[in-house]
């Protein structure tokens, strides 16, 4: 079944890089779709997208990724908490975005970090928005199983700020609820936000990934109008080589994969500039809603040792054909390191290995920017781009590596 027509749609209409997501992902979610709207035909399904907009909406949101936890990846909650302790004085509520923002977990997990730096509840607003309507019904509930706690410091805020309830849930307590305001939204869309005062923070982590090469440029359009100056912005991991490469400025914490948008009157493309002017908050003076868990220092990376270990590890599987296993093996490892440029490199050539061009190139450019001479990385993100027609950059990359070669005194034979 020619599912091209489908798959053009999703380009159109939310950025959809099919390859991205997983063709056969996509696949069987157009299967389901197709059989509850009675159309056998691609085609005609097609057509019928364009003149129904409820099925489109059913479509996009059957093909949307909304796996999340509260505080994933810990290091970029920690950079929040840090932005806002070294602020000092009070002049207006700190304004935050989270797109897309799935079940919720997110946001909540950034109003409560804020709680937990020290931030009275009435100085933190937070707009959070998806595109899919019944995971932002399931977001205001707030309500979520054990599993979406994950980690010693996780565990422990979310003692602070939710509470039991039976049948083996948490309910987010009131004071963080209240503080996040849920919408429907689309960064593609150039109507989003409207009317909005600039954020002084957005999240929007593990979108990018998934979109095409145009859609990304939309959002990333999009993040500079939405951004205040000299504002926050946070990707996810395999994202920040892409971000930095759209003139945002990098920050002082590699593994926050935090970026800046450059302050009024500076240039993205002069280097690091100088901190960022941030929005200054009051103290919250009252107690906390419980007795502050402390806090677990971050988690030391691996060793050199046990960093050989894991990459031959997901080596030994991908030459075994399994690259689901290695795949999911390389993950882990990116999130207990995620600094690290040989985890990204492999987690690219896995997604190459799969036709996951999109999620390859994010993550070969992440290792690039890790660590600059990572050669085996440079040559398949070249690659990539001469595959996709930009040989200029691809060329860029070879020359970068000859020059790495020649002055090492080695060569190459490759290139």
């Amino acid at each position: 079944m020619d599912m091209t027509p489908v798959q053009r749609f999703l380009e159109r209409h939310i950025g959809l890089d099919v390859a991205a997501t997983g063709v056969d992902t996509v696949a069987l979610a157009v299967e389901r779709r197709l059989a509850v709207a009675g159309v056998a035909d691609p085609a005609a399904y097609a057509v019928r997208l364009a003149a129904d907009p409820a099925e489109a909406q059913a479509l996009c949101e059957a093909v949307a990724v909304h796996e999340s936890w509260f505080f994933r990846d810990e290091v970029p909650f920690r950079f929040l908490q840090q932005l806002v302790k070294d602020a000092a004085g009070a002049r207006r509520p700190l304004r935050l975005l989270s797109c897309p923002c799935a079940r919720g977990e997110e946001p909540y997990s950034m109003v409560i970090s804020l709680l937990a730096a020290g931030l009275a509840p009435e100085h933190v607003e937070v707009l959070a928005a998806d595109l899919t309507g019944h995971v932002l019904t399931a977001a205001r509930q707030g309500v979520y199983k054990d599993g979406v706690f994950r980690g010693e410091w996780a565990a422990g805020l979310a003692r602070q700020y939710c509470r039991p309830i039976p049948g083996g849930f948490h309910e987010v307590l009131p004071v963080v609820r209240d503080r996040v305001r849920f919408a429907r939204g689309n960064l593609l869309d150039p109507a989003f936000a409207a009317g909005e005062p600039p954020f002084d923070m957005v999240f929007c982590r593990n979108l990018l990934i998934y979109l095409t090469s145009a859609a990304r440029q939309t959002v990333f359009t999009a993040l500079e109008r939405l951004l205040a100056p000299g504002g926050w912005l946070f990707v996810g991991h395999a994202e920040m080589g892409l971000a930095l490469g759209a003139r945002f400025l990098p920050g002082p914490e590699p593994a926050a994969f935090a970026c800046r948008r450059p302050p009024a009157g500076g240039a993205a493309g002069a280097g690091p500039a100088a901190a960022a002017p941030r929005p200054v908050v009051p103290a919250y003076r009252h107690p906390p809603v419980r007795p502050p868990v402390p806090a677990a220092p971050p988690p030391k990376p691996p060793a050199p040792l046990e960093a050989a270990a894991e990459a031959a590890a997901v080596r030994e599987l991908a030459d075994q054909g399994d690259l689901v296993t290695a795949a999911a093996r390389c993950q882990r490892w990116l999130q207990r390191q995620p600094g690290s440029a040989e985890a990204h490199y492999l987690m690219g050539v896995l997604h190459a290995a799969r036709s996951q061009w999109t999620a390859a190139e994010a993550e070969l450019t992440q290792a690039v920017a890790l660590d600059g001479t990572h050669g085996d990385a440079m040559l398949h993100l070249a690659v990539i781009l001469e595959r996709r027609g930009e040989r200029a950059d691809a060329v860029r990359l070879r020359q970068r590596l000859r020059r790495q070669d020649d002055a090492q005194g080695q060569g190459s034979a490759t290139l």
